[in-house]
């Protein structure tokens, strides 16, 4: 499959991106899906559906950029990175990052890393043309991954974070159930200038409140924003 319209990634030999958006071809889109299925079918499933809604009408929400990586080595589909950038909060919201294992064992040892600026840098641009500096970039991750994230100079505020499940479609599902997650959040240089407790709760409420739609009513977001004021 010869997907085309892809874009190398500095430092890490063979890999490239194809951004999965309005006038991208179908087969890179299915590719994506097919790709997210392999890793988050038993607990993302309905991401590919949120993917194909971007893909048809880009993002759904005004000073919101959605990116949608595919990504490829040596032309083949092998992961993704599902991220926004966030201009109102000044964030970057990673949704989704996996790259498959038997290709992850043939990477250089700071692929990530690079990987990572790469992407930072990609967004920073998209800031800039709107006269914006990012100040960090969030996902959510499991306990057991932290370790490892602190090592690339990520931290983890002790906040007590919940992620709901069923994401953004909750709603669909009755009273929204949450499930026990770690903040990972990166502080990029304008973030450095600001106390932790901001910049966390900016993040925090770019995922809780304007991703997943969740009410600021909801005693469970409550908590958690409270937690993030708490922080010193």
């Amino acid at each position: 499959m010869s997907l085309g319209g892809s874009t190398e990634i500095i430092g890490i030999p063979g890999m490239s991106v194809i951004d999965v958006l309005p006038g991208t071809h179908e087969e890179a889109l299915r590719a994506l899906q097919a790709v997210h299925l392999r890793h988050f079918e038993a607990s993302y499933p309905w991401a590919v559906s949120d993917f194909e809604r971007t893909w048809l009408h880009g993002a759904a929400q005004p000073n919101v950029i959605e990116h949608q990586w595919l990504l490829l080595v040596d032309g083949k589909p092998c992961g993704e990175c599902v991220f926004h950038v966030n201009l109102d909060r000044k964030v970057i919201l990673r949704h989704y990052m996996a790259v498959d294992q038997d290709v992850r064992a043939g990477l250089p040892s700071e692929w990530l890393t690079d990987f990572n600026a790469f992407a930072e840098a990609w967004c920073d641009a998209d800031a800039q043309a709107k006269g914006i500096e990012l100040q960090a970039m969030m996902s959510e991750i499991q306990s057991k991954h932290v370790a490892g994230w602190k090592r690339m100079g990520h931290v983890s505020p002790a906040i007590e974070y919940r992620e709901p499940i069923h994401g953004k479609h909750w709603q669909k599902y009755g009273d929204v159930e949450f499930v026990p997650m770690s903040v990972n959040l990166k502080i990029l240089p304008a973030g450095k200038q600001v106390p932790l407790r901001e910049v966390t709760k900016a993040a925090v409420s770019a995922f809780l409140l304007d991703n997943y739609g969740l009410p600021e009513s909801d005693p469970t977001v409550q908590s958690i924003l409270f937690n993030c004021e708490q922080l010193d």
